[in-house]
């Protein structure tokens, strides 16, 4: 067996972070993506290509670079993703 180092290559997204107020926001987005999307409580609930995912407030979600839909912890996409330009 031979192991070998990999580097992950540089991919694009699009996120936004979320939070209780703006939950309703994020999941039209979501669902504007063609993909389901719905708020239980305090949790938005995400149709991704793995399956069901709930996410909560201090969580990032993202569009890759198919057009799919996740969720990401924060502290996990903020190790893993730096930010390319600044909204206006």
């Amino acid at each position: 067996m031979r192991i070998r180092k990999y580097i992950k290559k540089p991919v694009t997204v699009e996120a936004v972070f979320l939070t209780k107020g703006n939950m309703e926001e994020i999941a039209e987005w979501i669902r504007s993506g063609g993909y389901e999307a719905r708020i239980e409580g305090d949790h938005l609930i995400i149709q991704t290509l793995e399956g069901e995912q709930r996410a909560s407030a201090g969580y990032y979600i993202v569009r890759g670079i198919k057009g799919e839909f996740y969720a990401v912890r924060k502290d996990i996409f903020e190790t893993t993703y730096d930010i390319l330009e600044v909204a206006q």
